[in-house]
C-alpha cells in the first residue's frame, strides 16, 4: 500500500450551492471554485497520473477563528479538487 500525504495551505472552503449563473456572481461559489482549483494544483505535485482501483482519503481540516463550515462540504471541496488528478470519478 502506498501512502501519499500533502498539505493544502490556506483556510478550507466548503462547497457552495450554485446554479450555472450563480457560479459567476455568488461570492461563496467563487471562493469554492478557487479553493477546489487550488487543491487540484497542490495535488498535481504529488500525482504523476491518477490512481486506479480503490482509494482511501483522510482529510484533516484546521480552522482558526470564524465558522468552520459544514464538514461534508469541506470534504466535497477537497475530493472535487482531487478528481481527475489523484483518481477519476
Amino acid at each position: 500500500m502506498t501512502e501519499i500525504s500533502f498539505t493544502v495551505p490556506g483556510r478550507p472552503v466548503p462547497a457552495a450551492r450554485m446554479t450555472r449563473k450563480g457560479k459567476f456572481v455568488k461570492r461563496n461559489a467563487q471562493k469554492y471554485l478557487a479553493y477546489k482549483s487550488h487543491v487540484g494544483w497542490v495535488a498535481r505535485q504529488y500525482f504523476n497520473e491518477p490512481l486506479e482501483g480503490p482509494v482511501g482519503v483522510k482529510v484533516i481540516a484546521h480552522y482558526w477563528g470564524g465558522r468552520p463550515g459544514d464538514l461534508d462540504n469541506i470534504l466535497k471541496a477537497v475530493l472535487d479538487g482531487m478528481n481527475g488528478v489523484a483518481w477519476y470519478d
